[in-house]
Parts: C-alpha cells; sequence; structure tokens
C-alpha cells in the first residue's frame, strides 16, 4: 500500500472508530473505548467489514466485537453477549464441576454470542439471560474443554464427560451450543472435535468418540 493510500486507510479507520463510540455510547448510554478497526473483505467491487474490539471505559476486562459495513452507519455489538457471556460461564462451570470434579489437567469455558434480531434489539436490561439462552435462533452457547495429559487408554472416558456436560447444558434449557474440544493423551496425542447443536439440523452426537478427529502428535 502506498503512502497516500497508507494515510487515507488510517484516516477512514479513525473515522469509523469514532462512529463506532459514538453509537456504542448512544445505544447504551456510558462511554467506551474502541480500538483502531481494521477492514476486512474488501475488493473487486466488495464491501468490507470494519472489525474491532472495545470495553467500556470502566471495565477495561469486559471486551467484546464491534463490527459495521463499509461505507456504512449500521453497525452491531456483543456487549450484551459479553455481559451474558459472565452469568452463562457461571452456569457452565457448575456443569462442568458435577462431572469433572477438581481434574486440574482440564481447562473449561463458556461465552454466548448474538445474532440475527437479538443482537440488535438485546440492551443491558432486557431480555434477561434467563430468558433468552433457550432461544433457538439468535442465542448460541460457546462451549471450549481442554484436556491434557490422558492416559491412552482413556479417550472413550473422556468423550463421556463431554457427553454429560452437554446433556447437563440441555437441561438448564440451553438449546444452541457450539462445542469446541481438544483432548490431548499422555504420548501427545491430540483429538479435537468441533460440533453444532442447532433447529438447523446441525447435531452434536451423542457418542462424542465419532466426532474425535486426530490430529497427531503435538
Amino acid at each position: 500500500m502506498k503512502g497516500a493510500q497508507l494515510k487515507s486507510m488510517q484516516a477512514r479507520a479513525i473515522n469509523e472508530q469514532a462512529k463506532m463510540a459514538s453509537y456504542l455510547r448512544s445505544k447504551y448510554d456510558e462511554d467506551f473505548s474502541v480500538e483502531g478497526p481494521a477492514l476486512t473483505g474488501s475488493g473487486l467491487g466488495a464491501k468490507g467489514v470494519w472489525k474491532t474490539v472495545a470495553h467500556p471505559t470502566n471495565q477495561r476486562e469486559l471486551n467484546f466485537d464491534v463490527s459495521g459495513l463499509e461505507d456504512s452507519d449500521s453497525f452491531s455489538d456483543q456487549y450484551v453477549a459479553a455481559i451474558w457471556s459472565i452469568e452463562a460461564n457461571q452456569e457452565f462451570q457448575k456443569v462442568f464441576a458435577e462431572v469433572y470434579g477438581n481434574n486440574v489437567q482440564s481447562n473449561a469455558s463458556a461465552s454466548v454470542s448474538l445474532s440475527g434480531a437479538l443482537v440488535e434489539r438485546a440492551t443491558k436490561v432486557s431480555p434477561k439471560y434467563s430468558e433468552s439462552k433457550s432461544r433457538e435462533d439468535g442465542f448460541a452457547l460457546l462451549v471450549n474443554i481442554s484436556t491434557s495429559k490422558l492416559p491412552e487408554d482413556s479417550l472413550s472416558e473422556e468423550a463421556q464427560r463431554i457427553s454429560t456436560v452437554i446433556v447437563g447444558l440441555r437441561d438448564k434449557g440451553i438449546k444452541n451450543i457450539h462445542l469446541d474440544v481438544r483432548a490431548e493423551l499422555i504420548n501427545n496425542t491430540i483429538y479435537t472435535c468441533t460440533a453444532s447443536q442447532t433447529k438447523y439440523g446441525d447435531v452434536i452426537p451423542s457418542d462424542i468418540m465419532s466426532c474425535f478427529i486426530k490430529k497427531g502428535a503435538n
């Protein structure tokens, strides 16, 4: 990118950054710190998307994504999803602990992603996480489970534990789940599983063993 083009892009990014901050302030009635956005997917007549990360000025740890279509004043954000993720992860950790106990070789987390009409209308006040987690559209729980140093003959046991966690989440009323698993054996062989449960026919298999893909030694 030539000097003049670079300066033009930098100026556009600064302008988008200011517009995003104004959009968030207007929507949520509080101030936000917005990182400089990057333009992705632009070229050959296609509109790109400006993407960045922001956080409330008084909560630096509460980071969330913000995006907007190129040459548009229309933006979308995951601020409410970030707020709900705190409650969702607390709920998830209770389910996880019931299955895994104090297994120090396992790490897991859950977060919320919003889309469609829900991401546009959700505010800090309404609706509540508890009211929205059972939706079949617009709400997704992203679950990450990583376990290391598993005995070579215990992969099926790990698969069963994961299945039990998923059942526990469904018992909590959560219908849309995206699962991302990494299981590393003591011999450094890694197995991964990525699966989703949605209303569009995607299914997390009841037998997680059928989902595992061998990645080889670490």
